[in-house]
């Protein structure tokens, strides 16, 4: 599996090095800087050796980091793809902080009846099974909107950032539900699948995002019209339920 490990650390040097040749990161400086802070983190990592106390303690340290900079990462998208909707744009924030509340709150319901959790570093796990399920919910749920609806604000590299992350946000929850329902047995290969859904989204990012893909994506006039018939008739359908018909 340690070529897995090689492979992410190619790519989000690929990533890094790339985007600041083409400018991209002054478009996406928070998935930007997540990337340079995983590549760092790992880099500290590695020499440290896995199952030693140096590892386990930086690794239980930067945890909560990365989950706040995948908030942050999600956040940074909903900005960019929110941009015809400004209320629903300056709302994003908050309720991303309230996908981070509500996990601390399950993490804390969770963990409280068997405090050996916490000292174990188990909570690290039951985090980010909640963060990212929230986080996937919420990206999802843009994403499917978005699918239906087009917007005429976006760019090309917006489309391709957000099925990326959405992808790897679902991928992610999966993952760890998948790991919570095998109690654990399963840890071997959920690390192995994550490490494959990283560098899929890692390399997606690096690869399929460039300066051209700025350009604003344009909605054809068909898909609008279609997307406004579509959205006359689900307000009909929701005004026949709510009459009683």
């Amino acid at each position: 599996m340690m070529w897995l490990w090689w492979l992410l650390a190619a790519g989000q040097l690929v990533l890094l090095v790339r985007w600041w040749r083409a400018g991209l990161w002054r478009s996406y400086p928070v998935l930007v800087g997540w990337v340079a802070f995983e590549l760092l983190r790992a880099a500290a990592l590695w020499p440290l050796g896995f199952n030693t106390p140096a590892y386990r303690t930086l690794f239980l340290v930067t945890a909560p980091l990365v989950m706040l900079a995948q908030c942050a990462v999600v956040a940074e998208w909903l900005r960019e793809v929110l941009a015809d909707y400004p209320g629903a744009a300056r709302s994003a924030p908050r309720l991303l902080l309230g996908v981070a509340g509500v996990s601390l709150v399950l993490v804390i319901a969770t963990a409280a009846p068997d405090l050996a959790l916490l000292k174990r570093g188990a909570w690290v796990m039951i985090a980010q099974r909640y963060v990212a399920t929230g986080l996937a919910l919420v990206a999802g749920a843009v994403a499917a909107f978005f699918g239906v609806f087009p917007s005429k604000a976006r760019r090309w590299n917006v489309i391709l950032h957000g099925r990326i992350l959405v992808s790897y946000l679902v991928a992610v929850a999966v993952a760890y539900e998948v790991y919570n329902a095998t109690n654990g047995t399963t840890r071997a290969w959920v690390n192995m699948g994550l490490l494959v859904v990283t560098n899929g989204a890692v390399w997606g990012w690096a690869v399929a995002m460039s300066r051209v893909g700025e350009q604003r994506a344009e909605v054809p006039a068909a898909d609008g019209a279609a997307a406004r018939a579509r959205l006359v008739d689900y307000a009909e359908a929701a005004a026949r339920v709510w009459s009683g018909r």
